[in-house]
């Protein structure tokens, strides 16, 4: 356990003695030589031998149903299907299984300015069924069943409420999710400076969270993430939004009905991560080199 992490956990105990029954710090070790899985209304629970490098990962199956959206476009809902459970993985490789979602689509538009065309984003929200969601050692291999994660394994410690430039990896920020955070992650290989400024803006004209305590406002992480397969995201426990583009008419809403979601509702700031000091290795979550997968 690093100094910093230890501190936060002494400073905890000693502030709110509550917290060590809200959120076990232990962190769980996956057994070696399995691929953990496990999964919710599906056909139960698999764990097999895995060979060439260990990924934990657990999903849950649930059923979909009807969408709703605030937007005044037209939107198409989709339902989900249960999910089965793990299986034996090997090589690396670990066994997912699909997890009901409840999905609405909006063709809201961003405004371009100059005349310009504005782009469709194309922005949807879905809610999922709740993975089984333990804490495992920092930096081990995770995957998880929907993407950007809403739920699932994740490490002991949660990341500081901030805006990051460097990816914060996300057994880190699923914690945070645990703890009633929405965490908005974009993926922008071209670079989108000025839809970040606009988010900062957003942001800060958002509410103070009475639980928090300054200089902390409110259980927000903003970070990059190399893996999202939108622009960007936003994620509370069990609920997702994606979208091509910075949908701000959305996630204003979105952040209204999920922010403090959590099974674990308070506000007390975490580490960063990213900060040299923290410690934590660049490859932090990556499958081992030799592990294949997928």
């Amino acid at each position: 356990m690093r100094p910093s992490f230890r501190a936060l956990t002494l400073a905890g105990a000693l502030a709110a003695p509550w917290i060590a029954v809200a959120c076990d710090l232990t962190p769980q070790p996956v057994p070696s030589g399995t691929a953990a899985s496990s999964g919710s209304g599906g056909s139960g629970v698999g764990a097999g031998p895995s060979t060439g490098g260990q990924t934990a990962s657990s999903s849950a199956g649930g059923h979909g149903g009807a969408g709703t959206t605030s937007s005044s476009a037209a939107s198409t809902s989709a339902g989900g299907h249960g999910g089965a459970g793990g299986q034996p993985g090997t090589g690396g490789q670990t066994a997912t299984s699909s997890t009901g979602t409840t999905t609405s689509s909006s063709g809201s538009t961003m405004d371009a300015g100059d005349g310009a065309a504005p782009p469709v984003c194309d922005t949807t929200v879905s809610k999922y069924a709740v993975d089984p969601s333990p804490h495992i050692p920092e930096c081990f291999p995770i995957q998880y069943s929907t993407n950007p994660p809403t739920s699932g394994p994740h490490y002991p410690v949660w990341a500081a409420f901030k805006t990051y430039t460097t990816p914060v990896p996300q057994g880190y920020y699923v914690h945070d999710l645990e703890h009633g955070a929405i965490v908005i992650t974009y993926n922008c290989p071209g670079g989108c400076d000025a839809e970040l400024a606009q988010l900062a803006t957003f942001l800060d004209a958002r509410p103070v969270d009475p639980l928090c305590f300054a200089p902390v406002k409110s259980r927000v992480v903003v970070t990059p993430d190399p893996h999202l397969n939108v622009r960007f995201a936003a994620s509370a426990w069990g609920w997702a939004l994606k979208s091509q583009c910075f949908d701000l008419a959305i996630l204003g809403p979105f952040m209204d009905a999920h922010y403090a979601g959590g099974p674990e509702n308070f506000c007390f700031d975490g580490t960063d991560v990213t900060s040299p000091d923290a410690g934590v290795p660049a490859d932090c979550g990556q499958p081992p080199a030799d592990a294949g997968g997928q």
